[in-house]
């Protein structure tokens, strides 16, 4: 929890973004401030985030209340994932207060695990949370058949796959929760599974009008992403160490398989959305460019699950017949279990405390954005274009978002090229995993370093146009 406190006070401390793809939800906001589209073609304008338009919308009016900066959509982060977190522990630790440490613990470990996502301005956490809140409603409508908790979770559904497309997943679970009840096949059941498929209807109408009414939309959100690789040996390896190292799965099969008594209709939900998030987090994440976030829904769910069974586990060390060595043994089990939870990267932990995190830039930011303000002629950080976009107000291409929208060709695209060389100054950054405007690239697009004591030490370097003398 402490780490975790650090972590999020730094990156909250920090003025730069956390990463590329932050960038990204932030000229997608500026953009929608400016009153441009937020998808737009990158030939003739440029390159678009791939995620749903949900997220810089919201972003947009934070911008017009507060300015335009990286912090809102870091906030916007914290407060989705205060949000969950809060909802996952009072509808699963309900009023026992050891229940609320423990899964507090477990819950703030996914932040660990995905290394800073609760801060990180991303749609991630915000369509979490939609999906979560639409799941909520709809257990609520198929337990206790309240017709109101259907019609308000069909357009939450949808606005987690405008968040973050992956998401969209969560309208699997109704599906995979009905079928999970059991029994024999009956026009009963049929029809309870046909009730359950009004999600999986409200999101591919969705999907549908989306084609329809926004191709650009669509391309960014759907076409594009198609277009990358699946690794299907990725996929099972990735499944196969996160079988080892999680052992909320483990527990969980353990259950399913081995467990006689009546099981609590909660649980059958749980496990349908470990099951399905697992599934989809385990292909995005086999995906180029895929990583451990893809897996985020599915280490929450699974921590949820584990809250939700925290009553029995507690149940066996209140046994009587429980001697103390067992009682002892059986605690050291539960705390090993946790840690393997909460300390995937004990590396990175360190890292935090010494205030160390790797973000999209350094602490000189700040410079960054001075230096930028006050050079003549129009300036590009195509690595960060949020330095323009704060210093001169100025929406600039990405080389990350190009790179992006062209499946991330050897060679980048020519216009890219010439948006760069028509700048007079550029800065780059030489950071850890973040230089990739190259110094042989800047050259070719005849630009020159330059020292400027305002950048000294930091990981960014300016360069001028040689023509300008």
């Amino acid at each position: 929890m402490f780490r975790n406190a650090v972590g999020i006070a730094f990156h909250l401390g920090s003025s730069a973004p956390k990463s590329a793809f932050d960038v990204g939800m932030t000229l997608a906001a500026a953009r929608r401030l400016h009153g441009l589209p937020i998808y737009s073609d990158p030939v003739s304008d440029q390159a678009s985030t791939m995620y749903g338009p949900l997220v810089p919308i919201v972003t947009s009016w934070l911008f017009q209340a507060f300015g335009v900066s990286n912090l809102p959509g870091k906030l916007l982060s914290l407060a989705a994932s205060l949000a969950i977190i809060t909802l996952i522990l009072a509808t699963t630790a309900r009023r026992d207060a050891r229940a609320w440490v423990v899964g507090a613990a477990l819950l703030f470990a996914c932040n660990h695990n995905v290394a800073f996502y609760f801060v990180e301005a991303r749609p991630d956490m915000v369509a979490c949370l939609l999906a979560f809140v639409a799941l909520l409603l709809f257990s609520h409508f198929d337990l206790r058949g309240r017709a109101w908790a259907l019609i308000i979770s069909l357009p939450l559904f949808v606005l987690a796959l405008l968040a973050k497309q992956p998401l969209a997943a969560a309208a699997f679970v109704p599906l995979i929760a009905e079928i999970g009840r059991g029994g024999k096949v009956s026009r009963v059941r049929l029809g309870r599974v046909g009730v359950a498929t009004p999600p999986l209807l409200a999101v591919g109408v969705a999907v549908l009008c989306l084609r329809l009414m926004d191709p650009m939309a669509y391309f960014y959100m759907v076409t594009l992403p198609a277009q990358y690789h699946v690794s299907l040996v990725s996929a099972w390896h990735s499944g196969f160490e996160l079988t080892l190292m999680n052992p909320a799965l483990l527990l969980g099969a353990f259950d399913l398989v081995f467990y006689r008594g009546q099981r609590d209709p909660q649980t059958r939900w749980w496990v349908a959305g470990v099951g399905v998030f697992l599934a989809t987090g385990l292909f995005a994440m086999a995906k180029d460019g895929g990583w451990w976030n893809s897996l985020l829904p599915f280490f929450l769910a699974s921590a949820g699950f584990v809250i939700l069974q925290l009553p029995r586990v507690f149940a066996v060390l209140r046994a009587p017949l429980l001697s103390r060595s067992r009682y002892v043994a059986a605690s050291v089990v539960l705390a090993l279990l946790l840690a393997a939870v909460a300390i995937r990267h004990p590396g990175e932990a360190l890292s935090t405390l010494a205030g160390a995190i790797v973000i999209q830039g350094d602490v000189h930011y700040q410079q960054a954005v001075a230096l930028a303000r006050v050079l003549p002629g129009k300036v590009l950080c195509p690595e960060d274009p949020t330095i323009p976009l704060i210093a001169r107000g100025d929406i600039t291409r990405s080389v990350f978002l190009e790179n992006d929208a062209a499946l991330w060709p050897r060679r980048i695209p020519a216009y890219v090229d010439e948006h760069i060389a028509g700048a007079r100054f550029v800065i780059q950054i030489r950071g850890h995993l973040q230089q990739l405007l190259t110094d042989e690239w800047l050259t070719r697009l005849g630009f020159t370093p330059m020292v400027d004591d305002r950048l000294a030490g930091s990981v960014y370097r300016l360069w001028r146009k040689v023509s300008d003398g």
